[in-house]
């Protein structure tokens, strides 16, 4: 019997595509289009049930890996599996079946308590209600939401960029992300930074700390401490949880819903669908000036001298036609008087201390090009 299914994967160019799904023997997977196929190897995946009435099938390849992600709108795939001849993938799919309902049992309680709880929010401002919901969510589910969203958002900006392997390069980004985050003061996430080889002038954090850069925007880098400041900037969106506030806000009652009642997987379904309206999302400008802020006294507080970071933004703001071709700013807004206010706002958090890097960002740029 064959199942249809979405395959989402990073490699993808618009981060996601339609498969066919067959078992073979039911130990295999085989997920293929036109272009090939994907094999999961049914002993070592992970299944997951979701969707708001648990009728969605997560297959991930096993519970670490969670790309490509497979899911299947159709719980006859669920059968076929309990029915497998072998006994792991059998007891897998019996697990996850005898979950579904108690799921169902524990659904029609919380719905009543979270409808009641989302008719309050409602009485709130919208941006109010966000913050109230965002604070509820563990941290943990950041992570979740950025690994699932990473694919559909990279593939919306730069379908079939792929990652910077230069061991010279990536030490370096590493020495400047080691710095920053080191001067955070118990963050919950731990944070990964994607170098991708792309024109594209951007960079942007998902929830959970997962920070993509493009080539693009590194090119127009000149020295360490400039981009340092960049990367402080996106840290702090994450810190501050902005993305996960925008996407609660984008997303509407229905997924809000999941996420209160704490059904990542059918959140996570709905995020792998928006993933690319994420990144068009952009911030409000309160998010922008207390991203602003904070980035300045993360540098302070790592011995960074935020110089760099202004003076990047004041580079770019003299530029007309370089502003309307930075797509980084374009999704962080930029005028000369936030260029001045960030100066403001340095001069009341200049660090105690100094501690230049000793990278030659000419080197970086050369080994990019």
């Amino acid at each position: 019997m064959s199942y249809q299914g979405t395959l989402y994967d990073e490699r993808f160019e618009q981060g996601k595509k339609p498969v066919e799904i067959t078992v073979f023997h039911g130990n295999l997977l085989i997920a293929r289009d036109d272009a090939g196929s994907f094999e999961f190897d049914l002993k070592k995946a992970e299944f997951v049930l979701g969707g708001f009435e648990n009728n969605i099938i997560y297959i991930y390849p096993d519970s670490q890996t969670k790309t490509p992600a497979l899911l299947v709108n159709d719980l006859r795939l669920l059968d076929e599996l309990r029915a497998s001849a072998s006994p792991e993938v059998r007891d897998k799919a019996m697990l996850v079946a005898a979950g579904r309902k108690k799921k169902k049992t524990a659904r029609v309680v919380g719905i009543a308590v979270i409808v009641a709880l989302f008719a309050g929010l409602i009485l709130v401002a919208t941006t109010q209600a966000s913050n109230l919901v965002v604070k509820m969510v563990p941290t943990k589910w950041d992570e979740k939401l950025g690994e699932v969203s990473y694919p559909s958002a990279v593939g919306s900006l730069a379908p079939g960029s792929s990652k910077i392997e230069d061991k010279y390069v990536m030490q370096s980004i590493a020495e400047i992300q080691k710095k920053l985050t080191g001067a955070l003061q118990k963050s919950p996430f731990k944070y990964e930074v994607t170098i991708l080889k792309s024109p594209v002038e951007n960079a942007f954090a998902l929830p959970g700390g997962k920070i993509v850069v493009f080539t693009g925007i590194l090119l127009k880098v000149d020295s360490a401490e400039e981009f340092a400041g960049i990367l402080a900037h996106e840290i702090m969106h994450a810190e501050k949880r902005h993305a996960m506030r925008q996407i609660v806000s984008r997303l509407g009652l229905t997924a809000l819903l999941q996420v209160l009642i704490g059904d990542f997987a059918s959140a996570g379904g709905v995020i792998l669908e928006v993933g690319s309206e994420l990144i068009s999302l952009g911030y409000s400008r309160s998010m922008e000036s207390e991203a602003d802020k904070e980035a300045i006294r993360l540098l302070s507080a790592a011995g960074i001298p935020a110089d760099g970071l202004i003076a990047f933004f004041q580079k770019i703001s003299k530029d007309e036609k370089g502003l309307k071709s930075m797509q980084w700013l374009l999704t962080h807004p930029l005028s000369e008087k936030r260029a001045e206010t960030l100066a403001e706002i340095y001069k009341k958090n200049k660090p105690a201390r100094i501690d230049k890097f000793a990278i030659n960002w000419k080197d970086i740029k050369a080994r990019l090009k």
